[in-house]
């Protein structure tokens, strides 16, 4: 059996399974499984893990992964598993299906594709059919990783289910014991690590078994052993980890889950429901599919009729968001991010105290009106050039009839 990657120290269960899945595609049995949990919690590593045990059985390992880029390419999912085989040939244009079962009817085969549900449709509508195959089929062992729970696929797999025998195999949250196999692994002491610290690290990296390994890299690092005296430092280096790996989690949001999502971090609890609604380009009916889509990555927690959001998250998603292009919003409350600045305050007799223009109309997302001229009101019309300037209310010093006795002396 193959190196077992430190992210996987917690996933002995699921690597078991596997084993026995590869033992009955040896003896010619077929199945598909679809590898899920959230974000971060070794689905890809686990699927490279089973096509080099599968590689070191002697069984073909077909692999690749789904990209947003080529969501939109017909076949590409497909051409990319072809292209994985060791000194084949790439297929012509358009041959990429025919080629693939044939490839598939050589020889009993480990079929894996990581980010499932960013198929293309063509490619998943493939998928679907061997997952389908009557039973005397050539063996084939498909796995497909994603995330979310229930898992999230492209729809032509979602609608099949467990109903086709798809089995799914839920990785779970890193705990005490794990932490401490990860820490034994990656720092190179001795296995017995110390509890405080392998539980304080477990619960610095939120049961995130990605965000726990970035940690307990950098650690190693730096020189430090995994001790109590360095619990401090390793819930420091959780931090920053959560943050990039929230910042990864974003760049596999498509344009209307990020949208969302900065909608959220920006006005969640300022605006209300309509307006936020307005600011995110939502709609009802599309909600709860797109809120669900954003619970699968971990980033936001379940709610209704609007999800929560984690800090790190809102951090994150704050610091990323472009700078806005339009007017600043004025009906917005003062210490939202969408609140213009404040002027100066300067002395109010000063004639250079910056006044806010009045705007007509009404300034998305919070849709408050601006000030707007009462309709009662009349502005007052300016006097002639030719009208006689209004005299000075203060008298000069040497007019007649100055009081030199100015102020009155006290009776």
């Amino acid at each position: 059996m193959p190196l077992v990657d430190p992210l996987l120290a917690h996933c002995g269960r699921a690597r078991g399974r596997l084993t026995s899945a590869l033992t009955r595609l040896e003896q010619g049995g077929s199945a598909a499984v679809v590898v899920t949990g959230p974000p971060g919690h070794g689905q890809h590593a686990l699927l490279r893990w089973a096509a080099t045990a599968a590689e070191a059985r002697g069984l073909q390992a077909l692999t690749a992964r789904a990209t947003e880029p080529a969501a939109t390419i017909p076949h590409a999912l497909t051409s990319a598993l072809l292209a994985s085989r060791v000194a084949a040939p790439a297929p012509a244009p358009g041959d990429g299906p025919d080629a693939l079962l044939a490839a598939l009817h050589a020889r009993p085969t480990l079929l894996a594709v990581e980010d499932a549900f960013r198929a293309d449709p063509e490619s998943a509508r493939l998928l679907a059919a061997l997952v389908g195959r009557q039973q005397g089929a050539a063996p084939l062992l498909l796995l497909m990783s994603t995330h979310g729970t229930p898992p999230r696929l492209p729809e032509v797999l979602a609608r099949m289910g467990s109903g086709a025998g798809v089995t799914e195999l839920v990785l779970p949250a890193v705990d005490e014991h794990g932490a401490a196999t990860m820490a034994a692994a990656i720092c190179g002491t001795d296995p017995s690590v110390d509890e405080r610290f392998a539980r304080a690290a477990a619960e610095a990296a939120g049961g995130n078994p990605a965000i726990l390994d970035d940690a307990l890299r950098r650690l190693a690092q730096r020189g430090h052993p995994p001790v109590a005296a360095h619990i401090p430092r390793i819930r420091e280096l959780a931090a920053a980890a959560t943050t990039d790996h929230v910042a990864r989690v974003l760049r596999t949001l498509r344009p209307a889950e990020r949208t969302a999502l900065r909608a959220l971090a920006a006005a969640r609890g300022v605006l209300d429901l309509p307006a936020l609604r307005h600011l995110a380009g939502t709609r009802p009916e599309d909600e709860p599919a797109l809120w669900s889509a954003l619970e699968a990555t971990g980033l936001v927690t379940p709610g209704r009729p609007l999800p929560g959001l984690e800090p790190a998250t809102r951090t994150r998603v704050l610091a990323d968001m472009p700078p806005a292009t339009g007017p600043p919003c004025a009906g917005a409350p003062p210490n939202s991010p969408t609140a213009p600045e404040r002027p100066a305050r300067t002395s109010p007799r000063s004639s250079s105290t910056p006044r806010r223009p009045a705007t007509t109309g009404s300034c998305p997302p919070c849709a408050t009106p601006t000030r707007r001229p009462s309709a009662g009101r009349t502005t007052p019309t300016p006097p002639p050039a030719s009208a006689a300037p209004s005299p000075n209310p203060r008298t000069p010093w040497n007019a007649p009839g100055w009081n030199w006795n100015w102020p009155p002396p006290r009776p």
